[in-house]
C-alpha cells in the first residue's frame, strides 16, 4: 500500500482488504478518464478521482473485455498552485513502473531536485511511443507529509530580512558564475561555505540548532525524491477528504527560497498551523510540468474542498475509516 495516502486523508488505508475496497470505488467513480498511449505502445487508462480540493488518486491501468480494470499501480497526489521555478527540467521514466520523475538544478538550493512527476501522463501523451524532451514553462512542486510540526518563527528586524535576501542573490550569482568556470566564484563560493560552517558549529554550542537554522531542504532517507524541509508558512487551510470525512492541512511554505504546498493529516501534523510559523517534515516531493496547451483536468474540486453544510462523508465505510 502507499504509505503517503495517509497524507490526503486515508489514515484508515491499513490493509489489502481496505486498499482493494479503494480501488473498486476509485474504479465506480472516478472524476476523469484520461486513455493514451504508453511510451511501449500500449493502450493505457489513468482514472483520476478528486477528493477534495486539489487533492486526490490517480489509478493506472487497462480495461479487460469483460469490464475489470487491470490495476498497475496508484499514487495520491497534491496539485501545487505556485510555479516553484522555472529553470530547465529532464525527465527520466521510472524502471519498475510507468511513471516519470523529473530532476532540475536550482541555485537556491545548491544541489540537484530529484520530484516525481504528477503529470506524468500528459508527458506520454506527448512522447509517444518514444522518450523525448517537453518544453516546461516551470514547475509547480507539491509535497505530501506523514510527519510534520509546526515551530515557531525567528524574530527578523526589517534590516535584517533585507541583509539576507541580499546574500541570498549574491550566493546564487556566484554559483551561475561558478558553473561558468569562473574560478574565482569557486574560491569565494569555497571560503564562504566553510566561514558560514565554523558559525554555525560556534553558535550551536550555546543555542538551539532551530534558532540558528531558519530555513533547510535537504535529501534524507533512501528514496531520491524524499526530503526533509524546514520553511516559513505563507498560507494555511483546511480541507476535508469527502471519502472519510479526515480533515487534512494544505500548507503554501516558502524553503529557501522555493515556494510549494505541502499536505498532512490532521492527525500527523504537531502544533497550529499559523501564517508566519515554519513547518518542520519530511515530505515526498511531486512536480506538475506546466506544458504549453495543457489538456483540460479538474483541478480543483468544485466545492471549494470542504463538504456542502449539513452533508456527511459518504455512509457505509465498510472499515470504520469515519470512527
Amino acid at each position: 500500500m502507499h504509505r503517503f495516502m495517509r497524507a490526503i486523508g486515508f489514515a484508515g488505508l491499513k490493509s489489502r482488504r481496505d486498499e482493494d475496497w479503494l480501488m473498486k470505488k476509485i474504479t465506480r467513480e472516478f472524476t476523469t478518464e484520461t486513455r493514451f498511449t504508453s511510451i511501449d505502445g500500449e493502450e493505457q487508462v489513468a482514472l483520476d478521482v478528486n477528493i477534495a480540493k486539489g487533492l486526490g488518486v490517480t489509478l493506472r491501468g487497462s480495461w479487460r473485455e469483460d469490464g475489470s480494470f487491470r490495476q498497475e499501480f496508484y499514487y495520491p497526489w497534491l496539485r501545487g498552485r505556485n510555479t516553484s521555478t522555472t529553470v530547465p527540467c529532464q525527465v527520466e521514466r521510472h524502471m519498475e513502473k510507468a511513471g516519470f520523475s523529473g530532476f532540475l538544478e536550482d541555485a537556491k538550493l545548491g544541489f540537484m531536485l530529484i520530484f516525481f512527476i504528477e503529470n506524468g501522463i500528459q508527458y506520454e501523451r506527448r512522447a509517444g511511443n518514444a522518450e523525448i524532451a517537453v518544453q516546461s514553462g516551470g514547475v509547480k512542486l507539491s509535497g505530501l507529509s506523514v510527519n510534520g510540526c509546526v515551530m515557531l518563527p525567528l524574530h527578523k528586524t526589517v534590516d535584517q530580512v533585507e541583509v539576507a535576501r541580499a546574500f541570498s542573490q549574491a550566493k546564487i550569482e556566484l554559483i551561475e558564475a561558478a558553473k561558468r568556470g569562473d574560478e574565482e566564484a569557486m574560491e569565494t563560493l569555497t571560503i564562504g561555505e566553510y566561514n558560514e560552517a565554523a558559525l554555525i558549529a560556534e553558535r550551536v554550542m550555546t543555542e538551539d540548532v532551530y534558532s540558528v537554522i531558519d530555513t533547510t531542504f535537504m535529501p534524507c532517507g533512501v528514496e531520491s525524491d524524499h526530503y526533509s524541509v524546514l520553511g516559513t508558512i505563507l498560507e494555511t487551510q483546511k480541507v476535508q477528504n469527502r471519502w472519510t470525512g479526515e480533515t487534512v492541512h494544505v500548507l503554501t511554505v516558502d524553503c529557501n527560497d522555493i515556494i510549494f504546498d505541502v499536505a498532512i493529516n490532521d492527525a500527523d501534523l504537531a502544533g497550529i498551523p499559523e501564517i508566519g510559523r515554519r513547518f518542520k517534515g519530511e515530505i515526498w516531493l511531486q512536480g506538475r510540468l506546466e506544458m504549453p496547451h495543457q489538456m483540460p483536468g479538474a483541478d480543483q474540486w468544485p466545492d471549494g474542498g470542504l463538504l456542502p453544510p449539513g452533508e456527511a462523508p459518504e455512509p457505509g465505510d465498510p472499515f470504520g475509516w469515519l470512527q
